[in-house]
C-alpha cells in the first residue's frame, strides 16, 4: 500500500479526532503482534494491521449509524485503490462467530479471519480505555470464548498479551494522563 495514501488518509481522521487514530493505531499494533504470533506471512501481517488501521473508519464518517457503519467503512475503503482489496475484511470486523454481530449477521467460517482477529483486538481495546488493567480485561475477552471468536484464539490472544512487552508500551501514554 502506498505510504503517502496512507499518511493523507490518516491525518485527515486526525485533525477531527485524535483520540480516534490512537485507538485505531492501538488496533492495529495489536493485530500486527496477533498475526506474527500466529506466524503468519509478512504480507499478511501487514493486510492484517491495516485492517486494524481502518476497522472503525465508518463509524467516523457516520457515527448515528452504530450497526452499518462498518459497511460505510467499507465503502471509503473501496474508494482507495490501495485499499479495495481490505474493505470487504473491515465490513466483517463486528461480525461474531456465533451470528449475532453486524451488519450482516455472518457466523463461523464465513467471516475472514483477519476480521475476527481484530474483532478480538477492538475489543480488548475498547475495555482497556474503558479503565479496565490487562487482567480485568482478560477476564471479560474470556467471557467471549466462541462468541466473537473460537476460544483457541481467545487463547493466544491471552498467551501473547502477557509474553509481548512491546503492547504493554503501546498503552503507557495513554493511560498515564
Amino acid at each position: 500500500m502506498k505510504i503517502d495514501s496512507i499518511k493523507n488518509f490518516l491525518d485527515e481522521i486526525e485533525k477531527k479526532d485524535a483520540e480516534l487514530i490512537k485507538h485505531y493505531e492501538r488496533v492495529a499494533m495489536l493485530n500486527l503482534a496477533f498475526g506474527r504470533e500466529l506466524s503468519l506471512k509478512p504480507s499478511e501481517q501487514e493486510r492484517l494491521y491495516f485492517v486494524g488501521l481502518f476497522h472503525e473508519i465508518g463509524k467516523f464518517e457516520n457515527s448515528k449509524y452504530e450497526n452499518i457503519y462498518p459497511v460505510f467503512s467499507a465503502a471509503i475503503l473501496r474508494t482507495h485503490k490501495e485499499f479495495s482489496k481490505i474493505s470487504n475484511i473491515v465490513e466483517q470486523c463486528e461480525e461474531n462467530i456465533d451470528g449475532s454481530g453486524y451488519p450482516n449477521k455472518l457466523s463461523g467460517d464465513s467471516i475472514h479471519l483477519f476480521a475476527t482477529l481484530t474483532h478480538l483486538c477492538d475489543k480488548y481495546d475498547h475495555l482497556v480505555m474503558k479503565g479496565l488493567n490487562r487482567d480485568e480485561a482478560v477476564l471479560e475477552i474470556r467471557k467471549l470464548n466462541d462468541i466473537i471468536c473460537p476460544k483457541k484464539l481467545i487463547t493466544v490472544f491471552v498467551k501473547m498479551l502477557f509474553s509481548n512487552k512491546e503492547l504493554i508500551n503501546i498503552y503507557k501514554g495513554d493511560l498515564d494522563d
